[in-house]
């Protein structure tokens, strides 16, 4: 099992900068990290500072999870774009 990584930084200024309500939620897992919520059409997640979160020691883009209206619904699509890190989803291991 590899070991919990902290999230080095959040970038706040992504917290309501396109999207007047939260689309997804991030559910902290560990008491490391704090939950979080999505505001931007395309949420990343990566080592690079630019990112909504960053982490390090991940691929320099770990993952996108993007907010697609369809047919008058919308979903969240999680993509997996890294190979060095793990992502979790509901406690299985997505690769």
């Amino acid at each position: 099992m590899e070991k919990s990584r902290a999230v080095t930084s959040w970038n706040s200024h992504y917290q309501r900068s396109e999207i007047a309500r939260p689309w997804c939620g991030l559910l902290a897992q560990t008491s490391l990290n704090q939950s979080m919520t999505a505001y931007t059409p395309t949420f990343l997640i990566e080592s690079n500072k630019n990112a909504n979160v960053v982490i390090k020691d991940v691929s320099t883009v770990l993952c996108s999870i993007r907010l697609n209206e369809c047919e008058g619904s919308s979903i969240a699509v999680l993509e997996s774009k890294g190979s060095k890190g793990y992502i979790y989803v509901n406690g299985r291991v997505i690769k």
